[in-house]
């Protein structure tokens, strides 16, 4: 006789208890959660899987998330998984790295050959990468950790 693990009941749970299990789970969105709160689980559950005493430069963080053509292997493909699809959807609705996504796609729309699809995964790639350059800058900052000066856009 095999031994399955138990599904967990949350039907019995108040809203409260729901979202806290539910934020515990990687990768399970927060249901009616607004955008702001989406991203910052997000953030945490990117924070829980780098050791950022050991990426000194936004570009270290990406080779890590496997946004770096250049390094195909040795890369966290959860992490990768994590933020082309679910960070990249809650980028969408943000007026700021959206605008950043369609400057970009608009860039480089001219170069030839390239596909409507191949464009829209540039530009979110684009998007993507903005985004982990802030997050490793406030994270380095917050932790009184040296950060580069090429990537430091308020020096």
């Amino acid at each position: 006789m095999e031994k399955t693990q138990p599904t967990p009941d949350l039907s019995d749970c108040g809203q409260g208890n729901r979202n806290q299990m539910e934020g515990q789970i990687p990768g399970q969105s927060l249901g009616n959660a607004t955008p702001y709160q989406k991203r910052a689980r997000i953030s945490r559950e990117i924070k829980s899987m780098i050791d950022i005493h050991r990426s000194p430069s936004p570009s270290s963080l990406w080779r890590y998330a496997g946004l770096d053509p250049s390094h195909p292997s040795g890369f966290n493909h959860r992490l990768k998984a994590l933020v082309l699809g679910e960070l990249a959807t809650i980028l969408m609705h943000d007026p700021d790295y959206f605008s950043l996504y369609r400057r970009y796609r608009r860039r480089v729309h001219h170069r030839p050959g390239l596909t409507t699809t191949h464009l829209h995964k540039m530009s979110i790639r684009y998007m993507v990468k903005q985004y982990l350059k802030d997050l490793h800058i406030e994270w380095r900052t917050s932790l009184n950790l040296p950060v580069p000066k090429k990537y430091d856009s308020n020096i």
